[in-house]
């Protein structure tokens, strides 16, 4: 839809909501959660041809769990790993992400109930947050890729190591000495932050409209290092970052656009000699058209090794990249809609002469909604990874199955006894043949892995809920002679103490029972509870658009039934505040 981004206006039940916390994505206005509990939504915008259109929303019926944000942080490019109901999910075909922004927008609606996962890496300031995967490694010392580190915490086989006790660390350096030596068959993940170098970020952008479709723009960036940080300059390369960006937009129909960018890197690694200046490029095009019932997105995207990417501004690590991705979508009138797409990506860290990484990826899906109150689906992909240096793949299938089955519209019984109902399957099947570790080695194994879950979620009124879950998987490795059996009964429940459309309180209380047979044999229990207060004020009467509140009190148990040492108790309180300018 070609909008005026500027010119969106919303508001819920009569009051207009202005913050910088509403953004525009490919015809969606994405907006707080908490404001879900409003009864209607007004939006109101202007077509690039001058035209002004309003459209009203039933916030019960119409509003979508849709995206995600990650606020005050820069993630990394490509560090994300997303997983929805254990699938792992693939950017440009599942979801869209903007790393400046932290946001991700999904393709399809997200249910209430599903088990949305998202790890990342990011950068806050001068300070780097990094993981690194050990695993399939063996030996007892390992450097880690930064120096300068400030907290770390290691994972070893699913249980936290304590320093000085099953390892020790040189902050300085970041040599890393596990006191019981690793094997290939185990895990161990390394998460720290380091201290990097402060650095001065300035830019300026212009943009010039072209025609009623056609928006052009320019952009220049600067990164360079902080004076004051001179006494680092021994430990990091004082280096310095210009990226010159051109890009257009352009609108065929509503359904319908192309947008094209065009940047040029310079880049000097250390700002005290010109002999290590580079320079790079970085390419982007991306495109959505619809014929009828056919909907087509495609996209291109090329990261020259030396172009200054977050991870050589912020990490010091070149990176190239090279992604190819199509998607067909067809509707099949408003209740059944089928979905293929096809991708390719390599990837390269440090030089042109280390290992490259090459993906391919097949996604199918499908979606029938044939009745108002029932919804299935089925999402199928294919991945292979390689080597370059190799001749091994590693290959991958997934397949999840859904319904969604709206119980009192079916059973009188439940509708006598709740407001709302619903009965959630799901059913994964994935299998894996070979791993690659983080040091582009490929490390045998044959994994085959099934999963079921069968949950209702029961809404009491507007202040009650209940969701009951029971999830029973069986994870087999053929190659490593390695097989559990997890079963995993859950409930959680929530009260509102208070609601209203911009604030509420609530109590809320989870409990958990996680038990492994076969390889791992672990029983562990989770209990938490607490409560939540959130509001939003107003103050659009103000220089200020709004303030938002956040305070949380948890209380969390622990308790590992064959390992009483690993048990625990955490009390967590944490406070939120946020001014929209």
């Amino acid at each position: 839809m070609d909008v005026d981004e500027e010119s969106i206006q919303l508001s819920f039940d009569g009051k207009p909501y202005k913050s910088n916390r509403i953004y525009f994505k490919d015809g969606f206005v994405l907006f707080p959660a908490e404001l879900r509990y409003n009864l209607k939504a007004v939006i109101s915008y202007k077509l690039n041809d001058g035209s002004e259109e309003e459209k009203e929303f039933d916030m019960s019926h119409d509003s979508q769990r849709k995206a995600f944000l990650v606020p005050y942080a820069r993630i990394i490019d490509k560090t994300e790993v997303i997983t929805v109901d254990g699938l792992k999910l693939s950017k440009d075909f599942d979801y869209a992400a903007d790393y400046n922004l932290g946001l991700f927008v999904f393709n399809r609606n997200l249910p209430e109930n599903a088990e949305v996962r998202i790890d990342y890496d990011y950068t806050v300031g001068s300070n780097n947050y990094v993981t690194e995967n050990l695993s399939g490694q063996t030996g007892s010392t390992f450097n880690l890729n930064h120096g300068n580190i400030l907290t770390i915490k290691i994972v070893r086989n699913n249980t936290v190591l304590a320093e000085n006790l099953d390892y020790s660390i040189t902050y300085a350096t970041g040599v890393l000495t596990l006191f019981s030596p690793l094997t290939t068959n185990e895990t161990v993940v390394v998460n720290y932050n380091y201290v990097g170098l402060r650095q001065d970020v300035t830019g300026g952008f212009f943009e010039y409209k072209l025609s009623d479709n056609t928006n052009i723009g320019i952009s220049l960036t600067t990164v360079s290092p902080r004076k004051e940080d001179e006494n680092l300059y021994t430990t990091f390369s004082p280096s310095s970052f210009s990226i010159l960006n051109l890009y257009g937009k352009t609108y065929f129909n509503e359904n319908s656009y192309l947008f094209a960018s065009l940047a040029s890197g310079d880049t000097n690694l250390d700002i005290r000699t010109n002999a290590t200046k580079e320079s790079d490029t970085s390419i982007n095009i991306e495109g959505r058209t619809q014929y009828k019932n056919l909907i087509l997105n495609a996209s291109y995207r090329a990261t020259g090794l030396r172009f200054p990417s977050i991870k050589e501004v912020k990490q010091g690590v070149p990176w190239k990249s090279e992604d190819k991705n199509i998607a067909l979508e067809y509707l099949l009138g408003k209740k059944l809609s089928f979905k293929v797409g096809y991708g390719t990506s390599t990837s390269q860290e440090g030089s042109a002469s280390l290992p490259s990484l090459n993906l391919s990826l097949i996604s199918l899906g499908m979606n029938f909604n044939p009745t108002d109150f029932l919804n299935l689906g089925l999402d199928s992909k294919m991945q292979n990874d390689t080597i370059s240096s190799s001749q091994s793949t590693v290959g991958g299938l997934s397949n999840l199955l859904y319904m969604n089955l709206e119980l009192n519209h079916v059973m009188p019984i439940v509708a006598s006894l709740t407001t709302g109902s619903e009965l959630i399957v799901k059913y994964l099947v994935a299998s894996q043949k070979n791993r690659i570790d983080s040091s582009f080695n490929v490390v045998d194994s044959d994994i085959q892995k099934n999963e079921l879950q069968i949950g209702t979620l029961n809404k009491f009124g507007d202040k009650l809920s209940l969701y009951l879950l029971s999830k029973t998987s069986e994870e087999k490795d053929a190659s490593n002679s390695i097989s559990n059996n997890t079963y995993f009964p859950s409930v959680r429940a929530s009260y509102f103490l208070y609601k209203s459309k911009t604030s509420y309180l609530e109590l809320f209380g989870d409990y958990g029972f996680v038990k492994d047979t076969g390889t791992k044999n672990t029983e562990q229990k989770n209990t938490s509870y607490g409560l939540s207060y959130n509001t939003y004020y107003d103050a659009t009467n103000t220089k200020l658009l709004g303030v938002k509140l956040v305070l949380t009190m948890k209380t969390s148990n622990y308790e590992d039934l064959n390992n009483l040492a690993n048990n625990y108790s955490a009390n967590d309180i944490s406070f939120m505040g946020e001014i929209d300018f």
